[in-house]
């Protein structure tokens, strides 16, 4: 069973921008398997906020995945990867989280198994909440923008072409990485 988390920030006046291409792809995941989002598990108590997020199971490439999007701001997504992984009983070895990159060209993706966090406060936020930075990343490559600054590039919009690329192209890049995951550990085991 596999974990991928689409990093973001969870108020719909950050949905479509370039820090959210990470849930944007893991959403349009789940568009096209034709699957329906749950809500995380509530066991609230009224004096203690637990992280939520939503997820979607089904089977892809011979495999159980469940699909997260956490509920949060990017800086604090580490809490709700936590708690799924909690959840569902899972190492951060099963984990595959998918996020924006500002040093690589725009829709470029590339995949990689631990390392630093390259500055990008979701990464930290998730690897200081498992202890490790051993976990498997897809990063999606936003570029930097040239005449704004790197909080205004990443909270900028996707253009409508750029979300279509988005939505199709790089959806399907990460689709592969997958499933190259999925098959780099069937043929180790």
């Amino acid at each position: 069973m596999w974990m991928v988390v689409g990093l973001g920030n969870h108020e719909d006046s950050y949905a479509l921008t370039r820090h959210n291409a990470g849930s944007l792809v893991v959403s349009q995941i789940v568009e096209n398997h034709d699957q329906i989002w749950h809500k995380s598990p509530s066991k609230r108590l009224l004096w203690a906020k637990k992280p939520s997020y939503r997820y979607c199971d089904f089977y892809i490439f011979g495999q159980r995945f469940i699909f997260v999007i956490p509920h949060s701001f990017m800086n604090t997504s580490g809490r709700c990867v936590g708690a799924a992984l909690s959840h569902f009983n899972l190492p951060p070895f099963h984990l595959v989280v998918v996020y924006d990159d500002l040093d690589m060209s725009p829709f470029k993706v590339k995949s990689r198994v631990g390392g630093g966090t390259g500055g990008h406060n979701g990464i930290k936020s998730v690897a200081e909440t498992l202890g490790t930075t051993e976990f498997k990343r897809i990063k999606i490559g936003i570029g930097r923008g040239h005449q704004a600054g790197v909080v205004q590039w990443v909270l900028s919009q996707f253009s409508s072409e750029d979300l279509s690329i988005l939505k199709t192209t790089v959806t399907s890049q990460v689709m592969e990485r997958l499933e190259q995951f999925c098959h780099q550990v069937r043929t180790k085991t």
